[in-house]
């Protein structure tokens, strides 16, 4: 008589282990099916729009700080790579639309670490030479060679290479505050970070560097 019991408890409750089982296994294929269209949408979302190679290693890389992508002429960036000028890349075509070359004391083409336009795009700045401690300044209209109180300036870290006054260390980055709004001009102080040792130096370009 139990045993009789048992077995009909038991195929009483079995429809309805197979009402849940179907139902947990209807959920499973759900989430899954939504990982998939998840993975799909990210790839989506992240579809190279752009590409150029830059040689070795690319070190730097900066906005026009006007850039408007309503205005294809002021749609480019800066790229520092190693062993290679600073470039002016168009953000549509990819093409190379200006060069800037830094020379050090023995008239060598120098890569930089980085490179910076200034707030107003008037200038670039590019420093992270390891054959001297020295910044070099671009005037961004008139791309080509680094020369010195024509093309481009020159703001020393130190009297020389292996000199104890100034800065030391090779220069990582380069940070200037944002310009005013509604200023035009070009700001003047601006922070320099270096390692190897690390060190940050606040700057500004109106006092002689020595």
């Amino acid at each position: 008589s139990s045993t009789m019991m048992s077995t009909a408890a038991s195929a009483a409750s079995s429809p309805n282990d197979n009402v849940t089982q179907w139902q947990m296994s209807l959920q499973r294929r759900q989430r899954r099916r939504q990982r998939q269209r998840s993975k799909r949408k990210n790839k989506d979302s992240w579809r190279m729009a752009l590409s150029r190679q830059m040689g070795d290693a690319i070190r730097s890389y900066n906005w026009y700080p006007h850039m408007n992508s309503g205005d294809p002429n002021t749609c480019v960036f800066l790229c520092a790579s190693r062993d290679q000028p600073v470039h002016l890349i168009d953000a549509y075509t990819a093409q190379i639309r200006a060069t800037y070359r830094p020379y050090n004391n023995l008239d060598e083409m120098e890569s930089p670490t980085v490179a910076t336009f200034t707030p107003d795009g008037s200038r670039i700045i590019a420093g992270g030479f390891r054959s001297d401690r020295m910044i070099h300044v671009f005037h961004t209209a008139i791309p080509g060679r680094s020369d010195i109180g024509e093309t481009s300036d020159v703001w020393r870290l130190g009297k020389t290479r292996r000199s104890k006054d100034g800065q030391k260390g090779l220069v990582s980055s380069i940070a200037l505050p944002p310009s005013s709004s509604g200023s035009s001009s070009s700001t003047s102080v601006f922070a320099v970070g270096t390692y190897s040792p690390g060190s940050i130096y606040i700057y500004d370009d109106r006092m002689s560097s020595g």
